[in-house]
């Protein structure tokens, strides 16, 4: 293979404002933390609140908050919210319609600039979007007066699902092909967290 054209160099890593050092007592096992709750979950911190050109702070608190708020109550609840719906009103049955809002393009020039912190910014403005479609329309709620409508809603918001874990690929691999082989099933079921809370 050719050698590379680009070199990209971040900037450093320090823990809770100080320099990581064997003597200080104060580094950080990426290994120990990536068994504890994931290698998606490490990448997603690493790559979101870890500035690409720039150095950057890490401590164990913000990663478990960034985990709970960003990755729990936000994609995982999100997911798990739609196919409960679509399992127990449709019987996992659903056409997976357009997305909801933003196509993402952005995410893709994001990444070509080596830009990851904006890219997954952008994945979850989507995923908030998704937040609100859900709560303001509340199909759970519409199924019982208007299933067509409530079909429609959960449509658009499978679709958005299904293009929120295709850009999601090159950060989150694993939960991306959860998500993507838990939309294109025969039936659509709730299964497990995909980030149970901390």
């Amino acid at each position: 293979l050719p050698c590379s054209k680009q070199i990209f160099i971040h900037g450093f890593i320090t823990n809770e404002g100080q320099k990581m050092s064997k003597s200080l007592g104060n580094t950080v096992n990426p290994l120990e933390l990536a068994e504890k709750y994931g290698t998606d979950a490490l990448r997603y911190y690493l790559l979101r609140y870890i500035h690409p050109f720039e150095d950057s702070d890490f401590s164990i608190a913000n990663f478990i908050e960034t985990y709970n708020a960003d990755l729990a109550n936000g994609l995982g609840n999100l997911v798990a919210r739609v196919s409960n719906i679509i399992e127990k009103n449709f019987d996992g049955k659903i056409n997976i319609g357009a997305k909801a809002g933003n196509d993402l393009i952005e995410v893709d020039k994001n990444l070509e600039n080596y830009e990851f912190h904006l890219a997954l910014q952008l994945i979850n403005q989507a995923v908030s979007a998704a937040d609100i479609l859900i709560d303001r329309e509340k199909p759970w709620q519409m199924v019982k007066t208007d299933p067509k409508k409530a079909g429609e809603v959960l449509s658009t918001l499978a679709g958005s699902i299904m293009l929120i874990a295709e850009k999601l690929k090159p950060f989150l691999p694993v939960t991306a092909s959860k998500i993507v082989q838990q939309f294109t099933a025969a039936k659509i079921v709730k299964g497990e967290s995909l980030f149970p809370r901390v």
